[in-house]
């Protein structure tokens, strides 16, 4: 099967339903654009999540810096996240470099689930679980993010 691009598709406030994921940007899409906004030019994953926030519920304060050390300790820094809210990960570096940004979808007492681009490099958009183990498996800290306004 050829892949479906989205390309850089920007979404806006007016094609907002309250629901993830996006219309205009559907799941197991590609979007290979790049967004600018107030923190400069984002790509891939970073952009994609900052254009998210900000057709969405728009940007509000940032989020604190966290650590993790186990899977409760995931949850914890999850507390005050809610849904809507834009989160930028550390990879562990047995996984990766750099970092991963994501919409927080929804949340349970198990994970959450995740609105993101370009997971595995493909810039395939995904919706999708993540257990709080699985995070720490891939991630070692939020380095960044908002909460929603």
């Amino acid at each position: 099967m050829a892949k479906e691009y989205v390309g850089n598709t920007k979404v806006t406030p007016k094609t907002w339903n309250k629901k993830y994921p996006l219309a205009d940007l559907p799941k197991d899409k590609y979007w290979d654009g790049s967004y600018v906004n107030d923190e400069g030019t984002g790509y891939s994953c970073i952009g994609f999540a900052r254009m998210v926030l900000d057709a969405t519920y728009g940007k509000g304060d940032p989020l604190d810096t966290t650590t993790f050390t186990d899977a409760n300790s995931v949850k914890t820094a999850f507390d005050d996240i809610e849904k809507g809210a834009r989160v930028t990960f550390k990879w562990r570096p047995n996984v990766s470099s750099g970092q991963h940004g994501i919409i927080v979808a929804g949340k349970t007492s198990k994970g959450i689930t995740a609105y993101d681009c370009n997971y595995l490099l493909d810039a395939m958009i995904r919706y999708r679980t993540w257990t709080w183990q699985f995070i720490l498996d891939e991630f070692s800290q939020v380095i960044g993010g908002y909460h929603h306004a």
